[in-house]
């Protein structure tokens, strides 16, 4: 009971009254009512269309009908012949290999390993557990937790294979893509019908299955695997499909999340660009009025996003920019303020791109989503996306030309790339987000970014005061990832910070809540900063704890003041996601090489004042305790080194020194 006070206490008295009408609801059956399982055919002309737009017939009449009246799109698959020599230059290899795979039945997921789940996939079967979801349930009636990690199942369903499909056709105006998409959508629709099934339950999920979808129509309109057939089946899944996340959107919005953004993107993808739908206009003008309100409240005015979490950060991007372009190029007016705060995202999240191949400290909840995937570049990689925001709305590159170009141009156009040129903005070298509570220094070789700040959103991590440190474009010591929701493998997520008695910063209030903390930032400045936060205050005898941040050219300090009146157990904590640390024996106190591969790349030293020291360990993969895993990738486990060291005091100060070659 405590712990639900809390939960109210933390999301308010809306929230709550919100949450007990759903589950009220759920348990009555209001939405097996409102959205009832049916057959395909069960959707007639008369329940789809406005009457005023289309008149016809489905099977005989749409297609001629769509191909003549389609709305604008991001592109014309008549540009595809322009654009050859850019997409010959950049190359589609991994996309080759990922169509290839997917013909004998091997699903890429989360762009880290693929999976076999047969050509069609099954659809309802997750393919890590071997666990299947019922096929004759209707959606509301199955749990999210009930059948593994549920995002297994959920990911093919994505439709995240449309983008390497598309990508080659482009390149190769091959029919077998048209082709392979066709008959995974026949099949899919056959096994997932409206409103039936583990496919049918997240709108963020439909929502998303729609963008890819309305990729995929465009590109392969022209095809003859585009049969009348097969587009009246595509009218009624996108019908169905929009008239879902209409009918449940409120909950999405009630979580303050990406989900409410995605949901309303797929209500103005539906309303946008097919109108003569049944409801179109009112679930467009529903998608565009709770955009604007979830951005402002959410995107905050220093380019912060309410998820604390650089991936769901991209999200949220990707999915206003396929809104803001969609709208512009079919005459739909759009709130200023998307663009503008989608412009401060961008920036934000460019300050961000520390690896010298796109890549960003792996900072906050990391579920393995990337929306658009119109690129070579992989999934840590972000220049593809801030490339598209930069070229799109700035007039103007933030990386070198590359192949990360190729999705603005399928944003955009090939007229936009050149007439940015070789126009370039550069990274800021310090910013501080005060209101996101992340901060950035860069100085000589050396990239930090320090996490200090207070929740205006529920918060994420325990990970107050932690740093990431880059040198030279790589991760010297950063955080462990996310891994799964919901496994049963152990895999223990760590961040560079200290801990007071075994106890983590924050109570946990439930699976993805845990009761805020406070974070002070004292100073952020052009060498480093300092900040403290009061999660220990609950302890029996608290505990303060204070972090200075010291960036030289060569070198990061970090020290440590932690003070109770009673003694309590320190531990200082440090994730080597790459490089590895060995002890040397030639010191006095605690010192250790850092290893990148078999280059000694600096040293690090760990001193404690006024303080009796108990220890240090290393642990990498340990698959008892689930300690010393990384996570790069949703659902990958790869060993890495985190050491520990412990002390035990009342008051201590602890100096932690990274050095590096001048």
């Amino acid at each position: 009971m405590r712990r639900a006070f809390r939960m109210i206490r933390v999301l308010g008295v809306r929230w709550a009254l919100f949450r007990l009408r759903y589950a009220l609801k759920t348990r009555c059956g209001f939405f097996e009512k409102k959205l009832p399982m049916r057959t395909w055919s069960d959707l007639t002309e008369k329940e789809i269309f406005d009457p005023e737009t289309f008149s016809g017939t489905l099977e005989k009449d749409y297609a001629e009908w769509k191909r003549k009246n389609a709305r604008s799109f991001l592109f014309r698959a008549a540009d595809f012949r322009d654009w050859r020599p850019l997409l010959e230059r950049w190359g589609a290899s991994a996309a080759t290999e990922e169509i290839e795979n997917l013909k004998v039945g091997r699903v890429l997921y989360f762009e880290n390993g693929y999976a076999t789940c047969g050509f069609p996939p099954r659809w309802r079967e997750n393919a890590v557990s071997g666990e299947s979801t019922p096929a004759g349930t209707h959606w509301s009636g199955l749990s999210d937790f009930g059948f593994g990690d549920i995002k297994f199942i959920w990911e093919p369903s994505r439709f995240g294979f449309v983008f390497p499909l598309i990508r080659v056709y482009a390149r190769t105006r091959d029919d077998g893509c048209a082709r392979i998409f066709w008959t995974l959508f026949e099949d899919w629709c056959r096994e997932n019908p409206p409103e039936t099934g583990v496919n049918w339950k997240c709108g963020q999920e439909i929502s998303l299955r729609l963008m890819a979808w309305s990729f995929a129509f465009y590109a392969f309109l022209e095809s003859p695997e585009t049969t009348p057939e097969r587009l009246a089946l595509f009218a009624r899944a996108v019908f169905e499909s929009a008239r879902r996340v209409r009918a449940n959107v409120d909950y999405a919005l009630s979580q303050k999340n990406n989900h409410g953004v995605s949901e309303c993107v797929g209500l103005i993808c539906a309303g946008t660009l097919f109108p003569e739908f049944r409801g179109s206009e009112e679930r467009l003008s529903c998608g565009v009025r709770n955009l604007e309100r979830q951005i402002r409240e959410l995107v905050y005015p220093d380019g912060g996003f309410s998820q604390h979490s650089l991936n769901y950060h991209r999200v949220m991007m990707q999915d206003l920019t396929f809104a803001l372009r969609i709208a512009e190029v079919n005459g739909v007016e759009l709130p200023e303020i998307l663009r503008e705060r989608l412009l401060l995202a961008a920036a934000y999240a460019r300050d961000f791109v520390f690896g010298n191949d796109g890549d960003t400290p792996c900072w906050g909840a990391n579920d393995g989503a990337h929306v658009f995937r119109l690129s070579e570049c992989g999934y840590r990689d972000f220049r593809p996306h801030l490339q598209c925001v930069g070229v799109g709305f700035s007039r103007e590159r933030f990386f070198p030309p590359g192949p990360w170009d190729e999705e603005a141009l399928w944003f955009f156009g090939k007229a936009a790339l050149d007439a940015v040129g070789e126009k370039r903005a550069a990274a800021r070298d310090r910013f501080s987000a005060t209101v996101a509570g992340t901060h950035v220094l860069r100085r000589g070789g050396n990239a930090v970014f320090f996490r200090c700040g207070c929740f205006a959103h529920r918060p994420g991590d325990d990970d107050l005061l932690h740093v990431d440190i880059w040198r030279d474009g790589e991760c010297v010591v950063g955080d462990t990832g996310s891994f799964s929701y919901n496994s049963k493998t152990p895999f223990i997520a760590e961040h560079n910070v200290v801990s007071a008695d075994d106890e983590p910063q924050m109570e946990r209030l439930s699976r993805f809540l845990k009761a805020p903390i406070r974070g002070t930032l004292l100073r952020a400045d052009a060498r480093g900063f300092s900040g403290e936060h009061d999660g220990y205050r609950r302890l029996r005898v608290p505990v303060r704890h204070r972090r200075d941040v010291e960036v030289e050219e060569a070198s990061v300090s970090i020290r440590d003041e932690l003070s109770s009146s009673a003694e309590h157990v320190y531990e200082t904590h440090w994730v080597f996601p790459k490089f590895r640390v060995e002890r040397s024996e030639v010191c006095d106190g605690l010192e250790f090489f850092l290893l990148n591969g078999e280059k000694t790349a600096g040293r690090l030293r760990i001193r404690a004042d006024g303080a009796e020291f108990l220890g240090f360990s290393v642990h990498k993969g340990d698959e008892k305790s689930g300690r010393g895993f990384v996570s790069p990738h949703y659902g990958e486990r790869l060993p890495a080194q985190v050491l520990s060291v412990r002390f035990r005091a009342a008051a201590a100060h602890i100096r932690t020194d990274f050095v590096f070659p001048a």
